[in-house]
């Protein structure tokens, strides 16, 4: 066999393989995908069903469906929060080129408190009256987004996850930070009414959504121009 043959049976390097760290970012996506997937499903087992002896009647389930509300907002809320997340990953990955050792990191990060998200959530639900429950439940929530925002602003800053211009950057860096500015909200407000922070308290997402649109398009302008 020649040298030349050699050398073409000789495993050819991926896109996957040209990186920083020897790391994949196929394989970093492919790892996300599940772990999000997972602590999405896992949300469902904060929903028990309920435990009727005998014969129950008509009225007696939909009495206990009914009981189980604040387990179904609870698991709808995180579902729809966790998915947001997901989209802000995709979102960011998308333009992805490679992966360096510290974005791999800030990516597992990210990844660890995602998991926590059907504890917390249950935790919410049982204990969701008392100010420890929301900070828990919250708290994953604010670390979830400024881990995110960490790990966009790297992967930005050493050319992993390119963008075209300043202002979608700054995009992308708000996609995590501006769910933890409404979340810490919902912290604050538990110190003082838990009873209005356990159940109500992501509503603030609304606002602070609705105030991040008007003024990032600014922000971005000022630093493009600049």
């Amino acid at each position: 066999m020649s040298e030349d043959d050699e050398r073409s049976e000789e495993p050819q390097a991926t896109d996957d393989d040209r990186d920083d760290g020897g790391y994949g970012l196929g394989r970093l996506l492919a790892l996300s995908d599940g772990v999000f997937a997972i602590a999405m499903t896992l949300l469902v087992l904060s929903i028990p069903v309920p435990e009727l002896g005998g014969r129950p009647s008509n009225e007696q389930v939909t009495e206990a469906v009914l009981n189980l509300a604040p387990n179904l907002t609870a698991f709808a809320v995180s579902f729809i929060i966790v998915g947001n997340y997901w989209r802000a990953h995709h979102r960011t990955f998308r333009r992805g080129e490679r992966v360096d050792t510290r974005l791999l990191w800030l990516n597992l990060v990210v990844l660890l408190f995602v998991c926590l998200v059907p504890f917390s959530t249950d935790f919410q639900i049982h204990y969701g009256s008392t100010t420890a429950a929301i900070e828990v439940y919250y708290g994953n929530l604010v670390v979830i987004g400024i881990a995110f925002s960490v790990l966009a602003i790297h992967g930005h800053r050493r050319r992993l996850v390119p963008y075209p211009n300043r202002q979608q950057a700054i995009r992308a860096q708000a996609r995590g930070l501006t769910p933890a500015v409404a979340f810490a909200g919902a912290m604050v407000l538990g110190l003082f009414a838990p009873g209005l922070a356990g159940p109500y308290g992501w509503l603030l997402l609304i606002p602070v959504n609705l105030l991040a649109r008007a003024v990032l398009p600014r922000v971005g302008g000022r630093s493009g121009r600049a």
